[in-house]
């Protein structure tokens, strides 16, 4: 996309502008992480102004337009560059700088919510497995939460979050993208040794949930808005 795109940067605006009413962060993430890859290459100064307008309309002008910090970060940091470019004058960088503010409310799941979802292992492909003891859990998740520990967000607390949050955003039994991962899980194992490309959708919405997860804390160490307890986490 970076290398297409260089050739004609001045389609960003409208591409970022058609691709922010997409329903899926995956899709919106890479579109950005592109669009400023484009940026830094090209130096099109025409190009990113424009492209860095429409992005603070869309992600930033009405407060923060998603609960994704990959993405409202890729749209930070093109704004950003554009300031460091001479752009933009006229735009305060507190308007699209962090911390952002907001009024967000953390509901974690118990182990009891959990407990219910034990025996899943193929309803839901190896989503509970992940979530709660697999490397997902073992080593992605605890590498974002570790600057929150000291403000009461645990490991276990946030992959269930994850977990309640894959299934709040669609994902459940024989649909066929659960049909698609037990094929994957069959034909190819769901261990390390299967091909790179063999991934779940699952595990897509799992990093989807985590960096809207990733985007809601610093709301919730600000304003201290927790729905249980520090003992329940």
């Amino acid at each position: 996309m970076v290398r297409i795109s260089e050739r004609h940067p001045n389609v960003w605006n409208s591409v970022i502008e058609r691709f922010s009413k997409s329903d899926d962060d995956y899709v919106l993430e890479r579109i950005l992480t592109a669009a400023y890859g484009c940026f830094l290459r090209t130096q099109d100064k025409d190009a990113l102004n424009n492209a860095a307008r429409v992005i603070y309309q869309i992600f930033f002008q009405n407060g923060l337009f998603t609960e994704n910090a990959m993405i409202i970060d890729y749209a930070r940091s093109i704004i950003q560059f554009a300031k460091q470019s001479g752009l933009l004058a006229d735009l305060k960088e507190e308007n699209f700088l962090p911390p952002y503010t907001g009024d967000v409310k953390i509901d974690w799941p118990d182990e009891k919510y959990m407990d219910g979802y034990k025996d899943t292992y193929w309803v839901l492909p190896k989503l509970h497995r992940s979530c709660t003891w697999d490397d997902f859990q073992k080593y992605t998740v605890p590498g974002i939460i570790r600057k929150y520990e000291d403000e009461g967000v645990t490991l276990m607390g946030a992959c269930r979050w994850i977990f309640k949050h894959v299934l709040e955003m669609g994902y459940a039994p024989d649909l066929e993208a659960t049909e698609f991962d037990k094929y994957l899980l069959d034909e190819y194992g769901g261990g390390r040794s299967r091909p790179e490309w063999a991934e779940r959708i699952g595990k897509k919405y799992q990093w989807i949930a985590m960096y809207r997860l990733a985007e809601d804390w610093p709301f919730y160490i600000q304003e201290k808005k927790m729905t249980l307890s520090r003992n329940h986490l």
